[in-house]
């Protein structure tokens, strides 16, 4: 309901939360990030794809992270917030494994 009064039905972000893929940036709306978190938290949603956003204190059952950089705003993550991501992976109590996943790109363009 947050999406389609937000965003419309029409809109990219309904028709993905209809198919249980959530997606989670700063930029979303309030009125819709609240739900949507609460939604998270109480479903089982297929896939979550998210900004860093999302690991700053959303607490979620997940069993895979993939992480498409080890950038962030240009910059290399710190140690700390690596483990801090990778460790969203595999809750105690649901998952026997967590599994990370971490796309590493070495071409140089020099």
């Amino acid at each position: 309901m947050a999406c389609i009064e937000s965003y419309g039905e029409d809109s990219e972000w309904f028709t993905f939360a209809k198919m249980g893929i959530f997606c989670h940036n700063a930029d979303l709306l309030l009125d819709v990030r609240l739900p949507l978190e609460r939604l998270m938290r109480s479903e089982k949603p297929r896939v979550i794809v998210a900004t860093s956003t999302l690991v700053q204190g959303v607490n979620l059952r997940v069993s895979t992270v993939i992480s498409s950089t080890r950038y962030q705003a240009g910059t290399a993550i710190t140690k700390r917030d690596f483990w801090n991501i990778a460790g969203r992976a595999g809750r105690a109590f649901v998952d026997h494994e967590g599994k990370i996943l971490v796309a590493l790109d070495n071409y140089w363009k020099g």
